[in-house]
Order: structure tokens, then C-alpha cells, then sequence
């Protein structure tokens, strides 16, 4: 997880691993789990 804070707002984003979810490797075209800032702020909001 990376998060930036500044004065008025905070963001960053959320990674979450193949393997942590699947508990398996990735294979092929699997990737890990990446939720961006403005991700995140779509989900609060809906």
C-alpha cells in the first residue's frame, strides 16, 4: 500500500498480491490486484 498525504487531500494506491487472494502463482496474463486513488474514491462514493 502506498499512501500520499497532502494538505487538503490523501491518495495513493492499494496492491494486493495474485498469489495472497489464490494462494496459487500467477500464470499467464494474471496479474496482481491494483486499486488506484481515484478507484478507491468511486467505490466510497457509490
Amino acid at each position: 500500500m502506498e499512501i500520499v498525504r497532502h494538505p487538503t487531500k490523501i491518495g495513493g494506491s492499494l496492491k494486493i498480491d495474485f498469489e495472497d487472494v489464490y494462494l496459487r502463482p500467477k500464470q499467464r496474463n494474471e496479474t496482481d490486484f491494483i486499486l488506484t486513488n481515484a478507484e478507491m474514491e468511486r467505490l466510497s462514493i457509490d
